[in-house]
């Protein structure tokens, strides 16, 4: 980290005045303050999501970096972009590997990371150079994921090693509600549709997830045990634990 630099802290990750917040940015929009466009969506991507709305999700943070690279902000782009793979959308590798920033090149690697079955030592890799940057969140989250890798090749130690730098750096975030950080291996564990299902279950019904996401009561039903299934937990309680990051028994 470079001397005074500041670290960077999520501004809307779990902050139940986040969608509040947002929507004062919307009323404050105009023609001159287009270039906080790009970070507004990124900041609507991140409130989707911690409403339970994976779709939306998506759609912003690709906003967000479509906006990004119109505006010429090489670095908000490649984040938005890393946010896609992160989210389960597709990561866009031909427009990260064009985007000439240094930034641009970490995420980039990021996303290969994070796509791929294993490449823990990348992930630890990239950790360290988000840290570096002061993107504390960012490099939690990438050091979680890389414990789940090695956790799952058999690598017990480094699988620790990973966890304990991660927990080192969301001390910072005890509020933070992101798909690594709240469940570390969900993201590969878990299809879309079952996360999807699985984060509104914490807080609805099953007939008002069916109605928020327009499916079928059966369909939020069957995505909700299959879910419990692999994660090895019985009902809503578990669940909530789990998500919470205490014990599930």
């Amino acid at each position: 980290m470079l001397p005074g630099r500041p670290r960077r802290r999520c501004g809307t990750c779990g902050d139940p005045a986040a969608p509040a917040l947002l929507a004062e940015a919307d009323a404050l929009a105009h023609p001159a303050n287009r270039i906080f466009e790009p970070w507004v969506e990124t900041w609507r991507a991140r409130v989707a999501y911690a409403g339970g709305d994976l779709p939306a999700a998506i759609a912003a943070a690709a906003r967000a970096a479509d906006l990004a690279r119109d505006a010429a902000v090489p670095g908000v782009e490649a984040l938005a972009r890393y946010d896609l793979p992160r989210l389960g959308g597709q990561p866009d590798s031909d427009r990260l590997d064009t985007i000439d920033d240094d930034l641009g090149r970490l995420a980039a690697g990021a996303a290969r990371a994070l796509t791929a079955r294993d490449e823990a030592a990348m992930l630890q890799a990239v950790a360290r150079e988000f840290e570096t940057r002061g993107y504390d969140l960012h490099a939690a989250k990438a050091y979680t994921a890389a414990a789940h890798r090695h956790h799952r090749h058999g690598r017990t130690t480094q699988a620790d090693l990973a966890s304990a730098n991660a927990d080192r750096l969301r001390g910072a975030f005890p509020t933070a509600r992101t798909l690594l950080l709240r469940t570390g291996h969900l993201a590969s564990l878990l299809t879309r549709r079952e996360r999807e299902v699985m984060f509104l279950a914490d807080e609805y019904t099953n007939a008002q997830i069916a109605d928020r996401l327009q499916l079928a009561v059966s369909t939020v039903n069957n995505n909700l045990a299959r879910a419990y299934a692999k994660l090895g937990i019985t009902g809503r309680t578990q669940l909530r634990a789990l998500l919470n990051g205490t014990d599930p028994a």
